[in-house]
């Protein structure tokens, strides 16, 4: 499911791989942290000079925006928006996105179920970082021009900031909130709608918390060397008991008005009933993201309260802020090229930036931005060449993508194969360490509708897998096929010669640019700057190159 690990620094030293006693939880988190940490082999500071000073926003000029990705997408809206007349050149088109629902957006890849074309996942990126103070003002501007919503994912208690005791009650005893139950219970957004019995379960230190606490502790148990089976309820393995059995057993013996808060919730969050996950899962996630604490945040200062640190979501499908995005950019007379790939940027001793594109076509304009990521820029010929350092992160920076896709079997067959680790682990040829499949016992979780289309849109082979293969051989050739289509829907932009496995991966994070000078640089005429998309310094390369820019 969904994880929000610690922002990254931009100098992070790159994640290794984990020693050989290390928890569930934990191990879940270094998942993320592999994807999430920085690539570059070296200190910001080196690379960009320092400071956080960005150059003034041109005005009134012919510039250029290469690559279509959110910090494209952005730096176009901004570029516009400050009295400007851009032209976007995207590489891809229609043909070369199959399996991605809009040409634009880079990253960002909204998909459905090929069975339920009304079930919404997120195959790329996931959360949109509040760090990024000037993506989320973006985003609430583009709300007000486009209407798309923008939610805060609960995280921990300092969620209270902009709860909305408003939206604590629904219709027919069920409840909405921007935070998490904790959150509402302790600051009281409970009272008059569930029983007083019911919110003290809830609470800091209510039964829920002290009661999951012991099953907690013991999922939490190093995984390579202990069966997350042991772990029991009355006698029985929560694992073969639904997350809707385990709360209402009466060992844990919860009010029923917190149950159903707790299903509302949980659904809410996760999009699948409490009645229908694993009891093992379900525990895990539901105390790991209302109690355990060792994530907590400062309050938040950022833009209109919200917390800096915190993270966001387009509810119906982040390709929606994409949308907004074209029809802000339409708007505002952005000219959009698709299907044109740039291969040589030069800047004439007279001024301005030359674009040669693969469609044959020449570009001129006063400036440029490239937010193309490394390997596209590494297939780009600079003139001049771009300086050193400059030079250096797009010739070594390791550039893929790791995507999480949640398995939900009927029986657990990978415990019949004991090299797995508990797990099912997919790996493409094309993006090493590309996919982590992460199984739970329970069928029905809707997340599975992911694993349906990137098996080819085959029910058959979707079923062989969810049911459970009955033989080694079937499995392999399962997820074979899934290995295989994973290679179809997500082309070669993602994919990257020089990773290295074990070394630096770079999570899909939405993120825009945060502007770098190069040593001595001083905003003026030469001067060529990179923009790294925040807090993920590896998520996309972005170059200001041209006369004044």
């Amino acid at each position: 499911m969904r994880r929000t690990p610690r922002e990254p620094t931009p100098s992070a030293a790159p994640i290794r791989r984990p020693g050989p006693r290390i928890g569930r939880r934990r191990f879940l988190r270094w998942l993320a942290a592999c994807a999430g940490a920085a690539a570059l082999p070296w200190p910001l500071s080196s690379c960009g000079g320092g400071g956080d000073e960005t150059p003034s926003v041109p005005r009134n000029r012919d510039l250029a925006v290469v690559g279509g990705g959110i910090a494209g997408l952005y730096a176009a809206w901004r570029l516009a928006h400050a009295g400007n007349r851009v032209t976007l050149l995207e590489a891809h088109d229609a043909a070369s996105r199959t399996g991605f629902r809009r040409v634009l957006g880079g990253r960002i890849a909204t998909t459905t179920a090929a069975f339920d074309p009304a079930l919404v996942y997120e195959a790329g990126a996931e959360f949109v970082f509040g760090s990024d103070e000037d993506l989320i003002e973006t985003l609430f501007a583009l709300s007000s021009e486009t209407g798309i919503d923008v939610r805060p994912v609960p995280v921990t208690g300092e969620d209270l900031l902009y709860l909305d005791p408003a939206s604590v009650a629904g219709s027919g005893g069920r409840f909405r909130w921007a935070g998490g139950l904790r959150e509402s219970a302790d600051a009281g957004l409970f009272d008059g709608h569930l029983h007083p019995d019911a919110v003290a379960d809830l609470a800091s230190g209510g039964r829920l918390e002290t009661r999951l606490g012991r099953l907690y502790a013991e999922i939490e148990e190093p995984i390579w060397d202990t069966d997350p089976r042991r772990v029991t309820l009355g006698g029985v393995t929560i694992d073969d008991m639904t997350l809707f059995d385990v709360l209402t057993h009466p060992e844990i013996d919860l009010h029923p008005d917190a149950i159903v808060a707790i299903e509302a919730w949980f659904e809410d969050e996760n999009g699948v009933s409490i009645r229908d996950v694993s009891g093992l899962y379900g525990t895990d996630e539901l105390y790991y993201i209302m109690y355990d604490r060792s994530w907590s945040r400062s309050p938040g200062t950022g833009p209109r309260g919200l917390d800096p640190i915190g993270f966001y979501r387009v509810p119906g499908g982040n390709d929606r802020l994409v949308l907004a995005f074209e029809q802000a950019l339409a708007t505002a007379g952005v000219t959009l090229r698709t299907g044109e790939r740039v291969t040589h940027l030069r800047q004439p001793p007279s001024g301005g930036v030359e674009l040669t594109t693969s469609a044959g076509s020449t570009v001129f304009v006063d400036g440029a931005v490239l937010t193309a990521p490394p390997p596209a820029l590494r297939a780009m010929a600079f003139d001049p060449p771009l300086p050193a350092a400059h030079a250096r992160y797009v010739a070594e920076t390791v550039y893929t993508s790791y995507i999480k896709v949640a398995l939900h079997f009927d029986d657990r067959p990978w415990e019949r194969f004991p090299d797995s680790q508990g797990g099912v682990f997919v790996t493409s040829d094309r993006m090493p360490g590309s996919v982590a499949a992460i199984p739970t016992a329970q069928p029905g979780n809707r997340n599975a509708a992911l694993l349906a289309l990137l098996s080819g849109r085959d029910a058959a082979a979707f079923e062989a897998l969810r049911q459970g293969a009955t033989s080694g051989a079937q499995l392999d050739a399962a997820l074979a096929r899934l290995r295989t289509d994973i290679d179809a829907i997500w082309p070669g932009i993602l994919s990257d010669p020089s990773y290295r496995s074990g070394e630096d991966r770079v999570m899909p994070w939405i993120g825009t640019a945060l502007p770098y000078p190069r040593p001595g640089g001083n905003g003026q005429s030469g001067d060529v700057y990179r923009l790294l998309p925040a807090p993920i310094t590896a998520a996309g390369s972005v170059v200001f190159a041209g006369d004044g820019v």
